[in-house]
Formats: structure tokens, C-alpha cells, sequence
């Protein structure tokens, strides 16, 4: 789950970079919200393997 989760990451900054590149802004609070998410919710999946 981590590996995908990194490169779901990986995902979401090429597509930021590609609507950069393409003229249209993305603020960036909105990429690390959904990053910051993700890795929470990761992390109260791993936690709730564990018990």
C-alpha cells in the first residue's frame, strides 16, 4: 500500500506539472492537502494492521 500511495504522489505532482506547463495554476496547499490526507490515512491503516 505505501508503494502505491508513492506513486500516486508521483502522479499527482506530473499532472501539476503538466497543467503548469500548460498555463492553468494549481495551488500547491491543494496538493499537499491531498498528500497530507493520503499519508494519514495510510498511517491509521498501517496502525490498524498492527492490532
Amino acid at each position: 500500500m505505501v508503494v502505491t500511495l508513492a506513486l500516486s504522489f508521483l502522479l499527482v505532482i506530473a499532472m501539476t506539472l503538466i497543467a503548469e506547463g500548460f498555463g492553468t495554476h494549481v495551488p500547491n496547499g491543494y496538493v499537499y492537502a491531498a498528500m497530507g490526507f493520503a499519508g494519514f490515512v495510510e498511517g491509521l491503516n498501517l496502525l490498524a494492521r498492527q492490532a
